[in-house]
C-alpha cells in the first residue's frame, strides 16, 4: 500500500507500530534518531521517498518539530504528509501549528494509527491531483473561449 517512515525514540512503540502498519499492508521503515530520519525521508531518489511520515514530537537530540521543519523546507520532502504523535497535553495544538496532516495521541490505538495514515494519504492524493484537475479545467475554459 504505502511507504511509511516512523520516527520515534521509544523502540517498543516503534516495534508495535511496525506490526500494526505491516499488518495493514504498508512497507515500514523505522528510526529512533531525528537526524537519521531526515536522510531516510529524503531517500535515494523520488521512488524511495516515503508516502507518509509518522513523527514523534518530543525526542532527544533533534526534536520532532525540528525534523518536521527541515522536511518542510526541502523541496523533495515538503509535500510528504506528516502524522505528528505526542503524549503532550497540547500535542494536537502543536501539530496544527506546525502544519501536520493529522495528529495521533500517545498511547495510540491501532485503529487510530491506521486511520491517521489513511487520512494523511487521502490528503496527499487530493493535493497531488489538484494541479492536474486545474490543468483540465483550464483546458476546458480555453476551449470554451474559442
Amino acid at each position: 500500500m504505502a511507504r511509511v517512515l516512523v520516527i520515534n525514540d521509544e523502540s517498543d512503540l516503534l516495534e508495535m507500530m511496525q506490526i500494526v502498519l505491516e499488518s495493514a499492508g504498508h512497507s515500514v521503515r523505522l528510526t529512533t534518531d531525528g537526524k537519521h530520519a531526515i536522510s531516510m525521508a529524503q531517500g535515494r531518489g523520488k521512488d524511495d521517498l516515503p508516502d507518509v511520515i509518522v513523527l514523534d514530537l518530543v525526542m532527544p537530540g533533534t526534536s520532532g518539530a525540528e525534523v518536521f521543519q527541515t522536511l518542510l523546507a526541502a523541496e523533495e520532502t515538503a509535500a510528504i504528509p506528516v502524522v505528528i504523535m505526542s503524549a503532550l497535553p497540547d500535542g494536537r495544538e502543536r501539530a496544527e501549528q506546525l502544519g501536520a496532516a493529522t495528529f495521533l495521541a500517545k498511547p495510540f490505538d491501532p485503529d487510530a494509527l491506521n486511520m491517521a495514515i489513511n487520512d494523511a494519504l487521502a490528503a496527499r492524493r487530493s493535493v497531488v491531483s489538484a494541479p492536474e484537475s486545474r490543468r483540465s479545467s483550464d483546458a476546458l475554459e480555453s476551449r470554451a473561449l474559442r
